[in-house]
Parts: structure tokens; C-alpha cells; sequence
């Protein structure tokens, strides 16, 4: 009775983690056919409607290393919570936002918010579900629901400018954030690891001024022109900070990013193929979008049901990756355990480099 007990509550944690990932993932997409009502409405450029789209994700991607030391020190359950706090607020701020600047902003602020909570995610799995095989079907769900909020974000977006306008999208995101909290707050325990927990103040620093500096001169160059000397110097600040991460993480006892995973060429060709993959829907989402509604002036219904497609297909692909991802944990699990008359491990882990002093 207590083992099934201890299941129905594990169950609800993973479905509590699963929606502070869907709800961060899906709205790296959401905004994507709003963009044309934001451009009329709020009378923005091209430009700031590439920032309203990447203010999140760049501040998202630029710190969910860092937060994912800061969860491990402080505890997941905590982080998790304030930071849909704060991606409420800064929902709340873009619903209310007076011009795209202030909106813009509000992206960040929202990024900042789902950087703190969803690394936390796949670290909670890993607590509450102490049997591998319970834990690999855990972890193919987490697979696919990242999928799916990412397929979905498109036809969600959509349907909400229709019913309204693109602050839609951000009083959704309010509402959902706050249904995520109070489940998040009542089935999610709480876990750290403070022994374990060191942060790479100076990585973190330098990898995100990386990013954002690439990530500014690609945007401003599409204006200025690429030869522009503010342009240039943002790509030479980029290039110089990212070569500075590298020899930061490779001199740190406690990398915010353990450049040894990348010697595995199973680690480093699924991170090409995501690379790859994410470039082109990214693209797609955010020109094809924009074209569908202020060239060919489609509403925005009309712009969801021309995305449904693709949002199917990313669907069933989602579900498969789900069950490959599952699968996959179990033979490895399978191929890693020791076999009579073994030594005991196999040759299967990710190499990790020695630390020294």
C-alpha cells in the first residue's frame, strides 16, 4: 500500500516537473505567430521583433548552466518555484507592455524566470525515481513533453491572437504559471546537493557575455551592415570571450560545462543533430510566421492551421523520441551493469577528466 502510495506521488511530481518544462519550452515558440500583431500594434521593427523572440531564448540558454549549480546548492524545489515567479512577472509585464522596448524586457526578465526553473527538472527525476527502470520511462516522458510544447507553441499562439490579441499569449502565460506553481509547490519535493554544489562564477560570466555579444552583431548587422565597426567589434568580443570560456573550463575544478562530454561522439553528434534541428524550426517558425501574416496577410487562425502539419508530425515524432529515450536508458543500463566474472564496469560512461590539487 505505502509502494503504491509512494508511486501516485512520484507520478504527480513527474507531471509537476513535466509542465515547468512545457511551459518554458513553449514559449521559445508561442510568440513566434504574434509577431505581426506586435509589429502593427506596437509599430516594431524587425529587428525588435527578432529581440522579442530571442531576448528569451538567449537569456534562457545563457543561464540554465549556472542556475542548475545555483538549484543544486540551494535546493531544485526552491529555484523552481521563484523562478515561475518570476516568468509570471515578467509575463504580467508583457501583457501590459506599452511599446516593444519595454516588452523586449519583459522577454528577458520571462527568460531569466524559466533559466532558474527548469534545469531543476531532469535533477527532481533523478531523486524520486531511485529504480532505473521507472526512472528511464521518466525521463523518455520528459523527452517528449519538450517535443511536444515546442510543436505545439505555433497552434497555442495562434488560437489565443485569434481569440484576442498577442498579449493573449502572456496573460495565458500568467494564468499557467500560476496553475504550475501551486502544483509544482505541493507535489515536488524538495532535493539539493549542497557538498556537490560549486559555482563557475567566471565560466558562467564569460559564456554568457559570448552568447550575447554573437548573438547582438548577427541581429544588429542585418541593419547596420555586417561591416559596421559596432558589429565587427561585438563579433571580435564574441569569438574572444567564447575562446576565454574554453581555457576557463578547461582550468576549472568545477566547469560550469564539462568540455570532457564532449569526447563522447554520441554526446557530441546528438548535440550537432539538435543544433541543426532547432536552426531550421527556429527559422521556420519565426519567417514563415511573420511572412504567412503580414505578406500574405493570413490571421492568425489560419496562420495555426498551416503550422498543424508540422505540428503533427513533431508530435509523433515527439512520442517516438519519448519511447527511444526510454529504451535507450534500459540498454545502457543493460550493456553497464557488471556481468559474471566481469571486473565490474564498462567502458560505457562519458570520460570525465582527473582533477588535480
Amino acid at each position: 500500500m505505502r509502494r503504491a502510495s509512494a508511486g501516485v506521488r512520484s507520478n504527480f511530481a513527474l507531471a509537476a516537473v513535466c509542465a515547468v518544462l512545457f511551459l518554458t519550452f513553449l514559449d521559445t515558440t508561442i510568440v513566434s505567430v504574434a509577431l505581426s500583431d506586435v509589429q502593427s500594434r506596437l509599430h516594431a521593427g524587425v529587428t525588435a521583433l527578432q529581440w522579442v523572440v530571442n531576448g528569451y531564448a538567449l537569456t534562457f540558454a545563457s543561464l540554465m548552466l549556472v542556475a542548475g549549480s545555483l538549484s543544486d546548492r540551494f535546493g531544485r524545489r526552491k529555484l523552481m518555484l521563484g523562478g515561475l515567479a518570476i516568468f509570471a512577472a515578467g509575463s504580467l509585464l508583457g501583457a501590459l507592455a506599452p511599446n516593444s522596448t519595454v516588452l523586449i524586457g519583459a522577454r528577458v526578465i520571462m527568460g531569466v524566470g524559466a533559466a532558474a526553473s527548469e534545469p531543476g527538472t531532469l535533477s527532481v527525476i533523478r531523486h524520486i525515481f531511485l529504480d532505473q527502470e521507472q526512472r528511464a520511462r521518466a525521463l523518455g516522458a520528459w523527452a517528449a513533453v519538450g517535443s511536444l510544447a515546442l510543436a505545439l507553441g505555433p497552434v497555442i499562439g495562434g488560437t489565443l491572437v485569434g481569440l484576442g490579441t498577442w498579449r493573449a499569449i502572456f496573460w495565458f502565460n500568467v494564468g499557467a504559471a500560476a496553475v504550475v506553481i501551486a502544483l509544482a509547490a505541493a507535489v515536488v519535493p524538495e532535493s539539493s546537493d549542497p557538498q556537490g554544489a560549486r559555482l563557475d562564477v567566471a565560466g558562467s560570466f564569460v559564456g554568457a557575455a559570448g552568447l550575447g555579444a554573437l548573438t547582438f552583431a548577427v541581429i544588429l548587422g542585418e541593419t547596420d551592415g555586417y561591416r559596421a565597426s559596432l558589429v565587427i567589434v561585438l563579433f571580435a568580443v564574441g569569438v574572444v570571450a567564447l575562446v576565454g570560456f574554453v581555457r576557463v573550463e578547461r582550468a576549472s575544478r568545477a566547469p560550469v560545462l564539462d568540455l570532457t562530454y564532449f569526447r563522447s561522439p554520441p554526446f557530441s553528434g546528438a548535440l550537432i543533430v539538435a543544433f541543426v534541428a532547432f536552426f531550421g524550426i527556429f527559422s521556420i517558425f519565426f519567417f514563415t510566421a511573420l511572412y504567412l501574416a503580414a505578406v500574405i496577410g493570413y490571421s492568425p487562425y489560419h496562420v495555426a492551421v498551416e503550422f498543424a502539419p508540422m505540428t503533427v508530425a513533431m508530435i509523433a515524432a515527439a512520442g517516438l523520441a519519448g519511447r527511444r529515450v526510454a529504451l535507450g536508458s534500459q540498454w545502457q543500463r543493460a550493456a553497464c551493469s557488471p556481468q559474471p566474472g566481469s571486473c565490474s564496469r564498462t567502458s560505457c560512461s562519458v570520460p570525465r577528466r582527473r582533477r588535480t590539487g
